[in-house]
């Protein structure tokens, strides 16, 4: 039997005014879902595209808004053994990357996991997409101790995890940033910090892109013979860019269990810090879309929405 809850929604695509805090009716798990009391909810650049009809591919409208999730198992589908009800939880609902934004969401017991002791719901909620994204990175691309690797992107963002993976394989790393953010990241002591990419001398062996863009052919172009780029946003071809000695390759963000387990035992070994952003309520979805496309100023690091206590 479905349970009536407050959710996020959008009835078109379009600014971030579409979005409408509204009842919803939330249905009971299936085989292989959970149903978690959501305590806190995440709002990165894929909610953006989502909302705003620029993802591939869409969804149907209306749609909930929201991957990353936090909170309480509610309630069990059949054959969930993963997790208990009442279990604090943090991950994603599933493919889609909608639907966590409300007081309760459904979710697969696939792409959830047991929340890190060290942090709380709303800490854990900043986590899943761009922890996961990060992780699945660096186990394509492989780096190993002693390897010139190099990141793009600042504090708060894939890349600063992606810098904390690179640095505990013992790559030596360098990080680009844009300058307004170069401060906070040499105060986290990650690695280099670059704020120019301006140089005709190649001298990486690999680069991390969870950019893309300019920034992305700019790096590839600074890969040494044999290097990789390996980027979280687009497919780049080499070639057009002049390189036919290097290689690129290409992920999709797959949440997993397996890999939020992973990080999870990583936080709560200390080997790794989550950076907070800001924190929101629920009913300040549209702020929190405004700030995250830059529209609105932003601090540095994830924002989050407060669903719950």
């Amino acid at each position: 039997m479905g349970i009536t809850a407050l959710a996020a929604v959008v009835h078109r695509f379009g600014s971030p005014d579409v979005i409408q805090i509204e009842p919803v009716t939330v249905p009971p798990p299936g085989a292989g879902q959970v149903r978690i009391r959501v305590h806190a909810s995440g709002v990165g650049p894929w909610d953006v595209r989502i909302r705003s009809g620029t993802a591939v591919p869409l969804p149907a409208l209306p749609v909930v808004l929201g991957a990353d999730l936090a909170g309480v198992v509610e309630s069990l589908g059949p054959d969930v053994t993963s997790v208990q009800v009442g279990e604090a939880v943090f991950g994603t609902t599933g493919d889609s990357f909608t639907g966590a934004c409300a007081e309760l969401a459904v979710a697969d017991a696939s792409r959830i996991c047991r929340r890190p002791t060290m942090l709380t719901s709303i800490e854990a909620a900043v986590l899943p997409v761009v922890g996961c994204t990060a992780l699945e990175m660096v186990e394509v691309a492989d780096p190993q101790p002693g390897m010139r690797t190099l990141v793009l992107g600042g504090p708060g963002s894939v890349g600063a995890w992606v810098t904390q993976l690179a640095l505990d394989r013992g790559a030596e790393v360098a990080r680009f940033v844009q300058g307004h953010d170069a401060a906070e990241a040499r105060r986290a002591g990650l690695g280099s910090v670059l704020t120019s990419l301006r140089t005709r001398s190649p001298r990486f062996d690999l680069v991390l892109d969870p950019v893309g863009g300019e920034l992305a052919r700019a790096a590839l172009r600074l890969l040494r013979s044999g290097g990789t780029l390996v980027s979280s946003v687009e497919q780049l071809d080499p070639e057009s860019q002049g390189r036919v000695d290097v290689s690129a390759r290409w992920v999709r963000a797959q949440i997993t269990s397996a890999r939020l387990k992973f990080l999870s035992r990583w936080i709560d070994a200390g080997c790794i810090s989550v950076t907070l952003g800001e924190v929101l309520g629920f009913q300040d979805a549209i702020l929190a879309h405004r700030k995250v496309e830059g529209l609105e100023r932003k601090a540095a690091g994830n924002v989050v929405l407060r669903v719950s206590e």
